[in-house]
């Protein structure tokens, strides 16, 4: 049937069925009242280069598994589709120009088909709608101007589309729902209001996809499960506060695999809501704000990825979620490596951290995650950072050549330190500040360039059985009013004092070894205070323990021994009690007064030394009681 016209009938335009065969071309079928061409049980007709236009029902419709060749022709303005696909019809629809009022394809209750090349485009409503269908769309382009361009519902509908291009809709590229498990293989998903929304899809598969410059989100899910997502491009969400490449909510259980997730405006992923998904081998890069981002009770597994170059933190948690976040990269970002803050969580293990603009791992306001087998290096602030009221479980980490302290505890915040590696940093190795608190056990702390545990402002930790050593300057150093207990710790090696208190530091230290020091074991200056009692202080180039510059200690039970120069060397208007210590075989005097100094020594026991016991000279001062002087290669007392 050639170049006829065939309008206006009050059924079908053309009606083939039960294996009716033939060929139509430069037809033209318009306006009947049911279908321009109905295609059943068999029937498969070619239909090529035909004008389709205003039919009552349908262009095209395959029921009742009719086939039939549909090539090349224009099918337009029909008033409920375009293309209608329903109980295994099975049609071949290829490169034709499809235009609906409000839907260009739709596929519904069993239907098939392929539709390859073709253009599909509506200006409102849906252009594509699958329903409990399973058609196959490869290389169309799909266009609607409002409304979402492909709309996929309910249980049954499984439709598989491939290298199409979807775009420029001020709704969803895509949207499945209800049930609905499509499979998207390298389609290009681009320019709309959303690329793709899964909401309660079961199953589905998303393999090779490039999804971009949508405004709001590259890939919605809320309530998905089961859905995998695989080699995908998801990047340049543009609106600035929703432009989120990723976004995963309402108990979502999916996973996603060696996807590429880059440069959106907002947070490249966002997990929230008791969502659980899986990431493996990503890579999350170039963000205009977070890479990951957990809120609202999101949890999930992230592992093996790489996340760096974010403007905002690599990962970031808050709001009650708990991510367990193992093995991954992140990197190289402008603001921290990972931000846990206002009661998040989460487990962080293996991961390397590194070449952060500001803090590798920042805790806060009530957060409390847990940090095992680390590597926090390479940044250019501080390598951990706990404050307001922050908390956290550090273990087995390794935190090193970071351009600030390795670790900072501040305003309040409270964590655990035990076993870490914390080295080679070029300022402090653990900071304590502004009335931070914290227990530090356990820790190998060394090389770095400023003290190796400083405490000031207020700050009050617990410093336990500790390795604290050859760092270029002090091992600790109290200072600004620290505080703090310092315990059975080993101390040595370093460049400056073993333990520095100074400027109001008034700590416990106890049961501390320190020794092989460039400088002092112990030295107490500028009006510091401290409790100083049954340490082991040996071997050190200074003093064992030297006060000075007002400062007033209480040193107890130490043995102070075997030093380079004195036992004890009080000047410069240094004071504090020497009580009950055992001050023996150091090179030069047991205790030297000297310029002001002023000591109370009492019941300490001298012996062994090279100069004098006790000596007081150039105007220094001092009371000493019931001390025992023996064994001394100069005079036992010298004034």
């Amino acid at each position: 049937v050639r170049n006829c016209k065939i309008r206006d009938g009050v059924t079908d335009g053309v009606f083939v069925h039960d294996a009716g065969l033939g060929t139509f071309s430069g037809n033209t079928l318009s306006k009947n009242g049911q279908n321009g061409v109905r295609l059943a049980s068999g029937g498969n007709a070619t239909f090529e280069s035909n004008v389709i236009s205003e039919n009552q029902r349908s262009g095209v419709l395959s029921e009742l598994k009719g086939q039939g060749q549909v090539k090349v022709n224009e099918i337009t303005m029909n008033v409920v589709s375009g293309v209608e696909i329903v109980s295994e019809g099975n049609p071949d629809v290829r490169g034709n120009t499809i235009r609906g009022t409000s839907c260009a394809v739709s596929a519904h209750d069993g239907g098939l088909g392929q539709l390859t090349d073709n253009q599909l485009e509506v200006q409102n409503g849906r252009c594509v709608i699958v329903k409990a269908a399973s058609p196959t769309l490869k290389g169309n382009r799909i266009h609607c101007d409002d409304g979402d361009n492909v709309s996929v519902e309910g249980p049954g509908s499984c439709p598989v589309l491939e290298e199409n291009d979807i775009y420029g809709s001020r709704g969803c590229g895509l949207r499945a729902m209800d049930g609905a498990g499509p499979t998207l293989l390298r389609n290009a998903v681009h320019n709309n209001q959303v690329g793709i929304c899964m909401q309660d899809c079961v199953g589905g598969l998303l393999d090779g996809n490039d999804v971009f410059s949508c405004a709001d989100k590259g890939l919605h899910l809320s309530g998905c499960e089961g859905a995998v997502f695989v080699r995908n491009r998801i990047h340049d969400c543009t609106n600035s506060t929703a432009g989120i490449g990723v976004l995963i909510e309402n108990g979502c259980n999916v996973e996603f695999d060696d996807n590429e997730i880059f440069g959106n405006k907002a947070a490249e992923v966002v997990i929230e809501t008791r969502s659980i998904p899986v990431f493996t081998n990503n890579r999350i890069h170039s963000g205009q704000r977070s890479g990951f981002v957990f809120r609202n009770g999101g949890q999930g597994t992230i592992k093996e990825n790489t996340v760096s170059g974010c403007a905002g933190a690599g990962i970031e948690v808050m709001f009650d979620s708990s991510p367990t976040v193992n093995n991954n990269t992140i990197c190289d970002g402008l603001s921290d490596g990972v931000h846990v803050h206002d009661a998040g969580s989460g487990l962080f293990s293996g991961n390397t951290i590194s070449g952060h603009a500001s803090s590798g791992v920042l805790v806060e306001s009530g957060s409390n995650p847990t940090f095992s087998s680390n590597k926090v290096c390479s940044g250019h602030g501080c390598g951990i950072s706990v404050r307001n009221h922050g908390r956290g479980n550090f273990q087995d980490n390794e935190v090193f050549d970071n351009q600030c302290a390795g670790v900072v505890i501040a305003t309040d915040s409270e964590p655990i330190l035990r076993n870490n590696h914390i080295h080679g940093g070029k300022a402090e190795g653990v900071h304590v500040t502004s009335s931070g608190l914290g227990t530090l056990m356990g820790n190998d702390i060394h090389g770095n360039a400023l003290a190796g545990v400083a405490i000031d402002s207020g700050g009050n930790p617990l410093v336990q059985k500790n390795k604290i050593h050859t760092g270029i300057s002090h091992g600790v150093h109290v200072r600004d009013s620290g505080r703090g207990s310092v315990e059975d710790n080993d101390i040595f090696g370093n460049g400056g004092a073993g333990l520095c208190i100074a400027s109001c530091g008034d700590p416990v230290v106890r049961g501390n070894r320190l020794y092989e020091g460039k400088g002092a074991g112990i030295l107490c200056c500028d009006s510091c205070k401290g409790t100083v009692e049954d340490n082991d202080v040996y071997a050190n180039e200074g003093a064992g323990v030297e006060v000075c510059s007002e400062g007033a200690p209480t040193v107890r039970n130490c043995k102070i021994r075997d030093g380079v120069t004195d036992g004890v060397f009080v000047h410069d208007s240094g004071a504090g009690q020497l009580l009950s210590n055992s001050i023996l075989n150091n090179s030069a005097a047991g205790i030297r007064v000297l310029s002001h100094g002023c000591p109370c020594a009492e019941d300490n026991s001298i012996s062994g030394v090279s100069d004098y016991g006790i000596l007081c000279a150039e105007m220094g001062n001092g009371v000493f009681k019931n001390n025992q002087i023996s064994s001394i290669d100069g005079s036992g007392v010298g004034i």
